[in-house]
């Protein structure tokens, strides 16, 4: 026996809100599924075409008041974004890209058909430390074009990266995403500079440290706590790995003056080992 589906919102002649058996909000799509419809009244379970469930209600209030200004179309890419990301990422995403993505999508296709173009000062650095993300938004690009007969360029994929990432660190403000691409960037720079070398990006070491970096940054911009379980390590990297440790000061230093951020013994300690794994395998310049 199907279940049924009482009408929590008619959104459109195609689209409506509902709940499913365990309370969560829901949106469903179909052909006429809306049609001459009233809240509260039940859908037509054979009309039904899709089901998405939202996880949040602030999610949700989001979505149905995004949705009643731009096509559903816009919506189904998005969650078939969201889809390839999670397969080819093999994580689960925010459902808050359902909002961010619809949006950014929406208005980078009304840029497109007028002839504007933007750039992402960020599209190197989100190439280099996202490589992951950055693969599936040239895809993405691929799925917006062919589902909409246009053009958007590979630059757009930036763009879309960053909405990924943000989904990944469970859609916590975009801008925040951005601060930890130039944070990385910045932390990248003091070591380069201080040893005058350059990094094999094509090694295990440096996606190891670009992870830390990753999950650093994180930590540092969304105000999470650390655990202090390396403290014990902190004088034996500062005696064995003496410039290294110096470099992790360094950095420690530029992040509390720019950030007002104390970095702790144990993060100074990780630095330290990843810093010190770099210096064996980096390159004079």
């Amino acid at each position: 026996m199907k279940e049924k589906h009482y009408i929590k919102k008619v959104l459109n002649n195609n689209v409506v809100f509902s709940k499913n058996k365990d309370g969560k909000d829901i949106i469903l799509t179909g052909l006429g599924l809306g049609f001459q419809k009233k809240k509260g009244e039940f859908v037509d379970e054979n009309k039904i075409e899709h089901i998405f469930k939202i996880e949040s209600d602030d999610i949700n209030t989001k979505l149905s008041a995004l949705l009643e200004q731009i096509p559903i179309d816009y919506f189904y890419i998005a969650d078939c974004i969201k889809k390839l990301a999670e397969d080819d990422l093999n994580k689960e995403l925010s459902d808050n890209i359902y909002v961010t993505l619809c949006d950014h999508i929406y208005y980078a296709v009304e840029r497109y058909h007028k002839g504007l173009i933007f750039q992402n000062q960020l599209v190197w650095e989100i190439r280099r430390f996202y490589p992951e993300e950055y693969q599936v938004a040239k895809k993405s690009i691929a799925i917006v074009n062919d589902a909409l007969n246009i053009s958007l360029s590979e630059d757009e994929a930036s763009f879309i990266a960053l909405h990924i990432i943000n989904a990944e660190i469970n859609g916590k403000e975009l801008q925040s995403v951005i601060e930890m691409t130039k944070l990385i960037k910045d932390i990248c720079n003091i070591v380069q500079y201080e040893f005058n070398i350059a990094f094999d990006e094509e090694s295990l070491t440096y996606t190891r440290f670009i992870l830390h970096l990753k999950f650093f940054s994180q930590r540092l911009l969304l105000h999470e706590n650390v655990m202090e379980e390396a403290n014990f390590l902190y004088d034996q990297v500062e005696q064995n790995m003496s410039e290294a440790f110096l470099c992790a000061k360094k950095i420690s230093t530029y992040i509390k003056k720019s950030y007002e951020y104390e970095i702790s013994k144990s993060e100074i300690v990780y630095l330290t080992i990843h810093i010190q794994r770099l210096l064996t395998q980096g390159q004079k310049l």
